[in-house]
C-alpha cells in the first residue's frame, strides 16, 4: 500500500480537500448558532457573542483535521463563548454608590441602595458607619448577598467583606448601646402606651 503524506509531490494533506470552505459552513449553521446566542442572551449581547464564536471558529478552521461534526464543534465555541463573557462579568466589579450621610437624610434614597435602606430600616442605624463597613451590612443584611459577592462588589475579598460587617455590626451595637437602644431597652414610650 502507498502512503500518499509520505509523498513529496504532495503539499498539503490529504485529509484538508475533505472540510468545505468555511462560508459554506457559516451559511449553514448561522441561523441556529445564533440562535442558541440570542435564546441565552440580550439581543446586542448575542450579536457579539455570535461574532466572537465566528472568529474563534475561523482562526482554528484551517487547523480540523476532518469534517465531522462540524455543528458540535461550533456549539462548543459558541458555549466556551458564553462560559467567557459569563466569568468576566461575575469578575467586573458591582458599583456600590456610596451616601453621603446628610445626603441620604435630605434625601430618602440617594440610589438603589438608599432606597431598600430606607425601607428597611437600616439607613438610619448605618448612617454613622464608615463607607465600606456601610456597604458590607448592607449588602450583607439588608440584601442577603454572600461575602464573595460583597467582596467583589467592595472590590476585595470575601475575607475583607466579612470583616468588614463584623466590624460595622460590632460598632452598631456600640452605637446601640451608648444611646440605650439596645434591644432590651426603649428610651421612649410607645405611642398609646402606659408606661
Amino acid at each position: 500500500m502507498i502512503d500518499l503524506t509520505r509523498n513529496r509531490f504532495w503539499t498539503f494533506p490529504l485529509v484538508s480537500m475533505h472540510i468545505p470552505p468555511f462560508e459554506i459552513v457559516y451559511r449553514q449553521y448561522r441561523d441556529e448558532i445564533y440562535g442558541y446566542m440570542r435564546a441565552r442572551l440580550a439581543r446586542e449581547d448575542a450579536a457579539d457573542a455570535f461574532q466572537e464564536t465566528l472568529l474563534r471558529a475561523l482562526r482554528t478552521y484551517e487547523k480540523l483535521e476532518h469534517e465531522r461534526e462540524l455543528r458540535a464543534w461550533l456549539y462548543t465555541i459558541a458555549r466556551s463563548v458564553l462560559a467567557d463573557r459569563a466569568r468576566r462579568a461575575a469578575r467586573r466589579p458591582v458599583e456600590v454608590a456610596a451616601c453621603d450621610a446628610q445626603e441620604s437624610k435630605a434625601h430618602a434614597s440617594c440610589d438603589a441602595t438608599g432606597a431598600a435602606l430606607s425601607d428597611s430600616g437600616l439607613a438610619e442605624l448605618t448612617d454613622e458607619l464608615p463607607a465600606t463597613e456601610r456597604a458590607a451590612v448592607v449588602l450583607r443584611y439588608a440584601f442577603d448577598m454572600e461575602y464573595d459577592d460583597i467582596g467583589r462588589a467592595l472590590e476585595s475579598s470575601s475575607d475583607a467583606a466579612r470583616q468588614a460587617a463584623s466590624a460595622g455590626v460590632r460598632r452598631l451595637r456600640r452605637q446601640l448601646g451608648e444611646s440605650g437602644n439596645s434591644p432590651g431597652h426603649r428610651s421612649e414610650p410607645e405611642p398609646g402606651g402606659s408606661e
